[in-house]
Parts: structure tokens; sequence; C-alpha cells
């Protein structure tokens, strides 16, 4: 007869045994469902969830999956008539390329009408933009900038609010000298620096020598930088969409629905996504699928030359409240835009044909 004592133990080890698949099951289940293996890297030089919390000190950053600075408004983009006999134009680029090589490398192969904006602190900075024209992509530099309390890094050489003209000349120099063949110029972060218009006004300046033209991200709305550069006389356009400001496929696919919506709309519609492994997946399914839905793809470069023709600003009617944005009148667009786009689905367009322009101009650094 056994004893109480080794009933129980021998009870137990049964329970054991039966319990240890579940058990290894739960963990893979886990591993494959939650571990992120680049969680440290992202944390420390990459992109991260949510607000960030890496000190403004702790190296440079890029932009972010929630645009630069957690909370910011969702505000409507510019529209522009389109011209006759012309197809709605898309404009994709991609910012913060070249501090992820493995990533940016990625990028690459994206169709060479993709603009791609380096930051000019990446390493091999050089070699990485050699490889990007050798492969038909326009350059552009994705100049550091001061964000709203530097809650970030942006990095060697950005421009700050508090820096002398002098001070400011020599960081614009370094810049815009860290590599050649760009045809314009966009910021990277700089909420805080965009919207001071006396910096914006010697930035500017440096930009006209240069004969390039500017691109104003706005990562905030009181951003002047689009003003200051027409100003100086400057070709410059801003941003309508922001395709990766969360990281998931759902978030970005719907965004790029959005850039459809406003390109039909509005006539052209710029995006800007990063080199996120899921911001790529997605164009790759989806830039393939332009020349059937009726659209040109076009560089930076043409897109600006294209909204500079505009001799009427096209007013559309409201996108639904999920998509965030609202087309609105050109005249109010320099106060009303910066966003994060969380896209309501829309009955297909299904325009005849279409095809993806490549790069056709040269432009000095």
């Amino acid at each position: 007869m056994l004893s109480i004592f080794k009933r129980f133990m021998l009870i137990t080890l049964f329970c054991g045994l039966l319990a240890a698949p579940l058990v290894v099951r739960a963990a893979d289940q886990g591993l494959s469902g939650e571990v992120d293996l680049l969680s440290g890297f992202k944390t420390d030089i990459f992109w991260t969830r949510g607000t960030t919390s890496v000190a403004a000190d702790t190296g440079p950053q890029c932009d972010g999956s929630t645009m630069e600075e957690a909370g910011a408004k969702a505000f409507a983009p510019t529209t522009w008539a389109v011209p006759k006999g012309k197809r709605p134009a898309i404009t994709i680029v991609i910012d913060d390329v070249g501090l992820d090589a493995k990533r940016s490398l990625r990028t690459l192969d994206l169709p060479p009408a993709v603009t791609l904006a380096f930051l000019p602190y990446s390493p091999h900075v050089t070699a990485q933009t050699r490889a990007a024209v050798a492969k038909g992509h326009e350059l552009m530099v994705h100049l550091p900038m001061e964000p709203q309390g530097m809650r970030a890094n942006p990095g060697p050489n950005y421009l700050g609010v508090n820096h002398t003209a002098e001070e400011l000349e020599k960081r614009i120099a370094a810049n815009l000298d860290a590599f050649s063949g760009y045809a314009g110029v966009n910021n990277h972060m700089g909420s805080a620096f965009t919207s001071d218009a006396a910096g914006m006004k010697i930035f500017m300046q440096a930009l006209k020598k240069r004969n390039v033209f500017f691109l104003d991200s706005k990562t905030a709305a009181a951003s002047v930088a689009e003003r200051a550069a027409k100003e100086a006389g400057i070709k410059t356009t801003h941003r309508d969409v922001f395709l990766d400001h969360y990281e998931d496929m759902a978030h970005v696919q719907a965004a790029l629905e959005q850039v459809e919506r406003v390109a039909r709309k509005a006539g052209s519609a710029v995006a800007i996504g990063h080199p996120k492994d899921v911001t790529l997946d997605a164009l790759m399914q989806w830039l393939p699928t332009l020349e059937e839905k009726g659209f040109d793809l076009i560089p930076m470069s043409a897109m600006i030359e294209r909204r500079q023709k505009r001799d009427a600003p096209y007013t559309a009617a409201k996108v639904t409240p999920d998509a965030v944005m609202t087309p609105v009148h050109h005249a109010v667009s320099e106060e009303t835009e910066a966003a994060a786009m969380s896209a309501a689905a829309e009955k297909p367009h299904t325009a005849a044909t279409s095809k993806i322009l490549p790069s056709h101009r040269k432009y000095n650094r």
C-alpha cells in the first residue's frame, strides 16, 4: 500500500508530463508573436513606437513612427487643379535613408521614380548615394533641424533656433557638402526650426545659392518653411501624407489609399515614408498597381515643376472623417498640414492606363 506522500508525488509527476507539451507550445507562440529581435536596435538608433523616451543626447534618431512628436495634429493637404490631358501624379519620398544600411539597401530596389532623402551624417553616405544614383533614383538631403523641446536627437550639425547666423551658415554648408548630386532638400524633424522665420530666411538664402528645391515635410502646423522658400525664390511644395505613422501593414495600406484619394481629387499627392520593413513591403505591393489605376509615379523634382505650373487651386469635396484629411483651398495650406492618418476604405478607381515616369533631370548639389 503506497503512502499518502508517494501517491501525491506520483500524481504530481503525471500532471507535469501531461502539461509539458502545452507549455512548450505556448512558449513557441510567445516567441513568434511577441519577441522583436531588433528591439534594442530600434530603441537606440532607429524607430520607436509611441512617444520617444530616448534623450536628445543618446545619438541621432530617425523621424519615427509617430512623425516627430506624439500628439501632432492632423490637418489637410493643399490641392491643385488637374491640367487638361494629364493623369493624377504621385510622388513617394523615402526619408531617413542611409542610417540603417540594411533597410536603406532595400530602398534601392524600389522603382527609380521613388525619390530617396539621405541623412547627411549617414555612414559611407557618398558610396550609398552613388549606388542610389546608379539605380536611377533622384536624391535629396534630409537635413536635420531642431524639434520642439528637443525630445529626440536630430543628429550632428542640426539647425537650431538659438544658433547664430554664422553658426547656422556653417552647419548648413556641412550638411549640403556631405554628398553631391542631389536635386533638393527637406527637413529631418524640425518642428521648432521650421517655425522660426529668422532661421528659415538664412536657410533659404543658402539653398538659393545651390539651385535646389525645398520640400516641407510639415512636421509642425506652424511651419513657415514653404512661405520662406517662396519669398526667397526657391521652388517648393509640401508633403500631403505620411505613410508610416503607425508601424503595421493595415495602417500603411490605409495611408496609401489616402494617397490615391488625394491624387484623384487634387491632381497630385506627395507622400513621405521611411525605410521600415513594413513600409517597403507595402510599397513593393502597391507601386506596380499604379499604372492600371491611372496614376503617374514621378520624382520629387517633376512634382515640384508640375505644382509650380498650377494656375488655380482645386477645392474637393470633403473626405470622410475616418480619412482624417480634408482637401482645402490653397490659401490656407501653410497653416493646416501635418498628420497621421487612418484611412477609411474607398471603392477602387479603375482609370484606363498610366506609366511610371523616370527621373529626367540632373541637378547640381
